[in-house]
């Protein structure tokens, strides 16, 4: 607002000059914070001697927020319908109030067509293909898949409102101005929700032209050396493979074709896993002296994963986009710096992977029951190779889990036919429960609220704890006599839950 003067003085220089106005406080009285009376001179001024200068324009820049007219016209229908379908569900009650209605039942049986015209992801064009031998210069965009929403939504509500108000009409035979509205609204509401999934997850940049327009720059290693591997790999699997929660043999070699001979677009996530599957890899055959690396600079070849695996679990999309390749990237980047001795880094890869795997609904069951067995299977040993990571941090750390064991209801993965695999699956579901009691130990008698209770409530919890310590290391000897693992492993684990316990 520009300043303006009401000088009410006249020609003559001989005239006295009265006060002026001004239309906000002046600069003394702004910088002082104190209350200016507005005139020229300001009695503040006046009275401590100081000259009046009115106040300087600052032009504060904002950035400019604009809601999509669609968006907006949506919302406006939305709420048009739901008012008329609240009316109309009152008058309904109102004729006959004798016919409940089940309402977990419509919430877990929804129509069977309710997914056939929502696409749950959303893939960019991408121009090229990573080099073989240099930097990529591919144009990316994770595809974004549809973001997991609870029954406490407004989407899910809407839902299920709809489906009410459906069953009232129908049984009652209402107009088809009712049915009309409610198809109507279901319409409107399937554009954005289904089932508790959300459609509308794409607004993981503030403006569309700040997108990623390529893949950082990754160096990868020769194919010629890449295939030779893989060859081994197939020939003799590796069992620390299972460590990083990938159970498919077959990952490494699918992700490196994709790379390599890429015939769909290839994403920063695919790229992060592969080579973070290639360093543990190559680790091992370091440590096993394996004659297969002879001729080769293998020392050069890890360090050049090892910073390509640092360009991705740094990147923003890969913290920021929840898609499963992301998640597989950000845990091969947890466990690199716990073996980097690095638990802050861990607990931030932890927490970005969290968000991600609560947001595509891996902690709920229903989520992937649209998916194959076998990558619901994967989303699952996900899922609980996170939940473990995560327990273990939060105690050693002292932290709130990013995991609530009240809101996860998703099985465990099925342990594998696979003769060498299956002992590993049990040990790994042995050690979710473990998993559960450091959860507990740290909720009932480190948190905030836990610190509080009486020594004798504590001893009680202590007790209990105890109690259910003691029947998991007599499980997890059993499965131990399967696999080659030292027997202080778990005589180690036992002892540091008990220290804390105890």
């Amino acid at each position: 607002m520009e300043l303006e003067f009401q000088n009410t003085a006249g020609p003559s220089s001989g005239l006295i000059m009265a006060s002026t106005v001004l239309t906000q406080a002046c600069e003394n009285c702004r910088r002082r914070k104190v209350k200016c009376n507005r005139q020229d001179p300001c009695s503040n001024c006046t009275t401590s001697n100081l000259e009046c200068r009115p106040a300087k324009r600052v032009v504060e820049h904002r950035p400019r927020v604009v809601l999509s007219s669609n968006y907006q016209r949506s919302i406006e229908e939305i709420n048009s319908r739901l008012i008329s379908i609240e009316q109309l569900v009152k008058n309904l009650t109102i004729n006959d109030p004798s016919h409940p209605v089940e309402h977990r039942k419509l919430r877990h049986e929804p129509e069977n067509n309710s997914k056939a015209d929502v696409s749950p992801f959303h893939t960019s064009n991408y121009n090229s293909s990573p080099s073989n031998g240099g930097a990529s210069s591919t144009s990316v965009q994770t595809p974004v898949p549809a973001s997991f929403e609870g029954d406490s939504s407004f989407a899910t509500q809407t839902v299920l409102a709809g489906e009410l108000v459906g069953i009232s009409a129908s049984r009652f035979q209402q107009s088809s101005e009712i049915l009309d509205a409610l198809s109507s609204l279901k319409d409107l509401v399937n554009t954005s929700s289904v089932d508790g999934i959300s459609g509308g997850f794409d607004d993981m940049w503030f403006e569309d032209d700040e997108k990623p327009k390529g893949l950082p720059p990754m160096e990868l290693l020769p194919p010629q050396f890449v295939i030779m591997l893989l060859r081994k790999l197939r020939e003799y699997p590796s069992v620390h493979y299972l460590a990083y929660s990938m159970r498919d043999q077959m990952a490494l070699e699918k992700l490196c074709q994709s790379v390599y001979f890429p015939t769909e677009p290839v994403t920063l996530g695919q790229l992060t896993t592969m080579h973070g599957l290639l360093l543990f890899l190559l680790q091992e055959y370091v440590a096993l002296a394996d004659p297969i690396l002879n001729g080769w600079d293998a020392d050069a070849f890890i360090k050049l994963c090892e910073k390509n695996l640092h360009i991705g679990c740094q990147s923003y999309e890969i913290h920021a986009v929840p898609h499963i390749d992301n998640v597989k990237a950000l845990l091969l980047g947890i466990v690199f710096a716990q073996l980097s001795s690095k638990p802050l880094l861990s607990w931030t890869l932890c927490s970005a992977a969290a968000r991600h795997v609560h947001t595509l609904g891996y902690h709920r069951e229903r989520s992937l029951k649209g998916d194959s067995p076998e990558l619901a299977d994967e989303k699952r040993h996900l899922f609980w190779s996170l939940y473990g990571v995560d327990k273990n941090l939060s105690l050693n750390l002292g932290r709130a889990s990013n995991f609530q064991d009240y809101d996860i209801d998703t099985e465990y993965f099925s342990v594998s036919s696979n003769e060498a695999v299956a002992p590993w699956d049990r040990a790994s579901v042995t050690f979710i429960f473990l998993s559960k009691l450091q959860g507990m130990v740290y909720d009932q008698l480190y948190s905030a609220t836990a610190l509080k209770k009486s020594q004798g409530e504590r001893n009680r919890i202590i007790a209990d704890l105890d109690r259910q310590l003691v029947p998991w290391l007599a499980e997890w000897r059993e499965v131990q006599r399967m696999i080659t693992i030292p027997v202080s492993c778990a005589t180690i684990c036992y002892r540091d839950l008990c220290s804390l316990i105890l």
